[in-house]
C-alpha cells in the first residue's frame, strides 16, 4: 500500500479516514478528498459510485446522504465513466421467492449478472430492479445485500429499506444466515465428504482476471463439503453431487476451492 495526496491506494480502492469531518455528507466528503488529490470527479459522479455499492463505510454498504462522525473508515473502489449510466431501470423479469414491507427474496436464474460492472453495464438484476420499484434508486446496489456470479441460479436477498439493509448485512456477517449450494463435479469427489476447505482467496499472480488460493491480497475463505451422491459415466468416470456450504462468500469461492482439490 502506498499514500498519494493523502490517499491511501490498495488493490485500486481509495482508503480515506474521516477524521477532522464530522457532521459531514459522505458525498461531499469524497469529493472533497478527490479534488484535493487533484482528480476532477463531480460529485453526481460520486453518488453514482455509492449507488452501485463501490464505497462503504466501516465496510457496510450506505447511502450519499449519510453524516460522518469523523471515526470511519470509507473506502472507495473508483469506477469508470460508463458506470454513470449503470443505475438505470431495464425491463426484466423477477422470479419473486418472498416479499413484504421490508425483505425482497429473488429466485436468480443461471445466466444474469447482479450488478453493473465493466462488461455488464445494463440489463443486470440490478436494473430490473430498479425497473421494477423506481424507488430503489435511493438505495445503495437497489437494496442487494450479496451477490452470486453469473451462472449460478439460487435465492438472492434484498434490503427494501435502509433499516433493512443494515440487518442483513449484519446478520451475514455475523453468519448468522446459511448459504449452501449445490453442485455437480466430474470424479469420485466421496472423499471431500465433511471436508472443510480453509484457504485464503485472491487474484491470481497470473492471471489477474481468474481468482485462486492465497492469490494477490488474499482473504480468508471457508467451504464446507458434503457429498451427496455420484453416478459412473463408464470408462472409469465418475460425476458426483456434492453440496456446499460457505462460511464466506469470495468471490468464485466454490470453484476455486474445488479446484484447489483437484475437482473442475
Amino acid at each position: 500500500m502506498h499514500t498519494e495526496h493523502g490517499l491511501a491506494l490498495e488493490n485500486n480502492v481509495l482508503q480515506l479516514s474521516a477524521a477532522g469531518s464530522a457532521g459531514l455528507r459522505l458525498d461531499r466528503f469524497i469529493t472533497d478528498h478527490l479534488k484535493q488529490s487533484g482528480q476532477a470527479v463531480s460529485r453526481t459522479r460520486v453518488q453514482d459510485w455509492i449507488k452501485l455499492g463501490a464505497v462503504r463505510v466501516n465496510d457496510v454498504l450506505c447511502s450519499a446522504s449519510q453524516k460522518l462522525s469523523g471515526r470511519e473508515l470509507v473506502e472507495v473502489w473508483p469506477q469508470p465513466l460508463e458506470a454513470s449510466n449503470a443505475f438505470s431501470p431495464d425491463p426484466i423479469d423477477l422470479n419473486i421467492a418472498y416479499l413484504d414491507d421490508e425483505v425482497l427474496i429473488l429466485d436468480k436464474p443461471a445466466g444474469i449478472v447482479v450488478h453493473p460492472a465493466p462488461g455488464h453495464w445494463r440489463g443486470t438484476l440490478m436494473n430490473g430492479l430498479l425497473h421494477w420499484r423506481p424507488e430503489l434508486s435511493s438505495l445503495p446496489r437497489a437494496g442487494i445485500v450479496h451477490r452470486l456470479d453469473r451462472d449460478t441460479s439460487g435465492l438472492l436477498m434484498v434490503g427494501l429499506q435502509e433499516a433493512s439493509i443494515v440487518a442483513l448485512q449484519q446478520a451475514l456477517a455475523a453468519r448468522l444466515t446459511h448459504r449452501i449450494y449445490l453442485a455437480l463435479v466430474h470424479g469420485d469427489a466421496s472423499r471431500l465428504d465433511g471436508l472443510k476447505i480453509d484457504c485464503a482467496i485472491g487474484r491470481d499472480p497470473v492471471s489477474r482476471v481468474r481468482m485462486a488460493c492465497n492469490g494477490i491480497a488474499a482473504k480468508p475463505a471457508s467451504t464446507t463439503i458434503r457429498h451427496l451422491s455420484k453416478k459412473a459415466l463408464g470408462d472409469g468416470l465418475w460425476v458426483s453431487l456434492i453440496s456446499c456450504k460457505l462460511d464466506t462468500g469470495r468471490m468464485h469461492q466454490i470453484r476455486v476451492h474445488l479446484a484447489s482439490k483437484g475437482f473442475a
